[in-house]
């Protein structure tokens, strides 16, 4: 799926925006869209996926949309070093490697759970290149290869046409409102916020 498929409407609406040559379909963004947040074992190489999160907007019968958020704890692989363990990592999520050994899901479910959930979605996150890396270490693990796509939300914004000024200044609210966003929860929570402050910006 391109990301001009999901984004760029060929009806138009009251709430598409035209920027530049194209037409931006807001509704479509929401229901094509899902967010997600990964939390890991540190930011160093060879560090491993914890824990993921997503958010999909399912439309409702009669005009708007209800959020749908799941999150996984992940029980490391056999093939991850769990030597890559940052003790300041875990004092962010509070996830002890002994309870994702006893708690976490198997990652063969949390890669077949993503696949149903994201495989028509076009994916969005704050941090792409660790998040895609961590995704694809946990896809490879249940040997169930990523077949979505993940972009940052940064291109959403420029894509609705909001400035670099404007989408950085969306960011900077957002993580005053949210604090700490240690568990994916929360990191979604977050995400949804610079999600709907875009939109809204972008549609006034």
């Amino acid at each position: 799926m391109q990301l001009t498929d999901c984004v760029v409407g060929t009806v138009i609406s009251p709430s598409t925006k035209e920027t530049g040559s194209k037409m931006i379909d807001l509704d479509t963004i929401k229901t094509q869209t899902a967010l997600i947040d990964v939390k890991a074992s540190g930011l160093m190489s060879g560090s491993f996926p914890v824990e993921v999160g997503w958010l999909v907007f399912e439309p409702k019968g009669f005009g708007g949309y209800t959020e749908k958020i799941e999150t996984y704890t992940i029980k490391p692989d056999a093939s991850w070093n769990q030597n890559h363990w940052d003790e300041v990592a875990e004092s962010m999520h509070g996830l002890s490697i002994t309870d994702l050994k006893r708690h976490g899901h198997d990652v063969k479910s949390v890669a077949a759970h993503l696949h149903y959930f994201m495989e028509k979605r076009i994916v969005f996150t704050d941090a792409v290149e660790h998040d895609t890396a961590w995704l694809d270490m946990l896809h490879k693990a249940a040997k169930r290869p990523r077949t979505y796509e993940i972009l940052s939300l940064t291109r959403l914004q420029r894509l609705v046409g909001l400035s670099k000024e404007a989408g950085e200044e969306i960011f900077t609210r957002a993580r005053q409102n949210h604090g700490h966003t240690g568990r994916a929860a929360l990191g979604l929570r977050f995400l949804k916020d610079v999600l709907d402050q875009s939109i809204e910006r972008a549609t006034r």
